[in-house]
């Protein structure tokens, strides 16, 4: 039984049941996903060989997240997360299916492809925030940190997965095939979701007005001096670094000459960097050190970008990109931690809100920069340019350590995950 396992400290939310099966549902549901984002990418590139238009797309999918997440955290913070997460789930698996039905009757254009990417982003909008936060509500608070890891693990092992599958598929097939996968993998998570009897947790006050619960929220962030330098370095390096993703369709044709196959397993290289990346974060006992982790892993990241701008080898650009992996994944999920660690429980929707805005959202402007800065510069420039910017960003945050520590010390103190933020020794 689960609950006889020596676990490690990191991986105990596995302990509770509610969490198993929604670690399960969202692991399956995040393979699919993962193919339906490569199996896209390929699309539009197949039907355009358009640098800018495969911004285009990332833009039409990520924009709605960057306007109205604020939006769905509060949402998140009103009403009952489960119940919010059902029905985005359900929205989303009907994108996939309308998405899959297109592709494999040769009816899908470039226009429908923008629309439905818009119409996910939307979807997004409200699902993230309510994901992130729904986890609180299916463990006690020791395990509230493990929850976090095994979130951004289940993301990361589907990222392994699902490209390279997706790549395996469309050496013979199309890619509504991909996007029929995604659309089924949903009903793992809704079927894990009707399964978790979660107890709710007392909401926000309903009296207040949800533009005084938004300003609440990005008040609290902006007052923060930590909180401003997480999301900040988040935001540029999800508005500078994503060039490399958003233009891998390019490096694995034109500039590495490996086509389809070779494009899955570059992504499928970031996977595994990537779930490196949350191994290791997972593996720490606590949570010292997390700020100097998030500076030197943001340098890896964006050295190795350079680098991998600068590569016309394609296994040293494979190595490269798991090395970016897992620069990303370290810091994205120390950040993660950290701020999630520090948010009130009241603010953690609106919070999260803001986090997934730096991630998903700002990654809006970033993926519409790549293409254009690639039509005009070419993709390698354009992906050095983003790399740069980010090891500008990252050499920034190291010097504003010194500052941040004693807040976040005495922010963690008040937190009542103490055992894990101090330690066992």
């Amino acid at each position: 039984m689960f609950p006889r396992i020596a676990l490690p400290h990191a991986y105990r939310a596995l302990r509770y049941r509610n969490f198993r099966l929604y670690f399960f549902g969202l692991f399956t549901s995040a393979i699919g996903s993962w193919m339906e984002n490569t199996a896209q990418s390929w699309l539009v590139f197949r039907l355009t060989h358009s640098s800018f238009l495969l911004g285009l797309v990332m833009f039409a999918g990520q924009f709605p997240v960057f306007a109205l997440s604020l939006v769905g955290g509060v949402v998140a913070d009103r009403y009952s997360r489960r119940t919010l997460i059902l029905i985005t789930q359900t929205l989303q698996m009907i994108q996939a299916f309308v998405l899959a039905s297109l592709t494999l009757t040769n009816r899908i254009t470039v226009s429908e492809v923008i629309f439905l990417a818009a119409f996910l982003g939307l979807v997004n909008a409200f699902d993230i925030p309510a994901r992130h936060a729904l986890t609180v509500e299916m463990v006690e608070p020791e395990a509230f940190p493990s929850t976090i890891v095994m979130n951004a693990t289940a993301f990361t092992a589907a990222r392994v997965i699902g490209p390279p599958l997706a790549a395996a598929i469309l050496a013979f097939s199309n890619e509504g095939v991909c996007f029929l996968i995604n659309a089924f993998s949903f009903l793992a998570v809704l079927w894990a979701l009707l399964l978790i009897p979660v107890k709710q947790k007392r909401k926000e006050s309903q009296g207040a007005s949800p533009f005084t619960s938004l300003w609440e929220g990005v008040t609290y962030a902006y007052r923060s001096l930590p909180m401003r330098a997480f999301l900040g370095l988040l935001g540029l390096v999800n508005l500078m670094g994503v060039s490399y993703s958003v233009l891998m369709p390019v490096f694995a044709e034109k500039v590495l000459h490996r086509g389809a196959g070779g494009f899955g397993i570059l992504l499928g290289g970031v996977g595994f960097g990537a779930f490196l990346g949350a191994f290791f974060i997972g593996a720490r006992k606590n949570m010292s050190g997390l700020g100097k982790i998030i500076a030197v892993s943001c340098i890896l990241f964006s050295s190795c970008v350079i680098l991998f701008s600068l590569s016309r080898s394609y296994p040293l650009s494979f190595f490269l990109l798991v090395v970016v992996g897992f620069g990303l994944m370290a810091q994205t999920t120390s950040t993660n931690t950290l701020i999630q660690s520090l948010a009130p429980s009241q603010l953690r929707g609106r919070l999260m809100s803001l986090y997934a805005m730096m991630v998903v959202g700002v990654g809006t402007f970033g993926s519409l920069l790549a293409g254009v800065l690639a039509e005009h510069f070419g993709a390698p420039m354009a992906t050095a340019i983003g790399g740069f910017a980010c090891l500008l960003g990252a050499i920034w945050f190291a010097l504003l350590i010194p500052r941040m520590r004693p807040i976040v010390r005495k922010g963690l103190k008040a937190s009542p995950l103490l055992t894990y933020i101090e330690g066992t020794h």
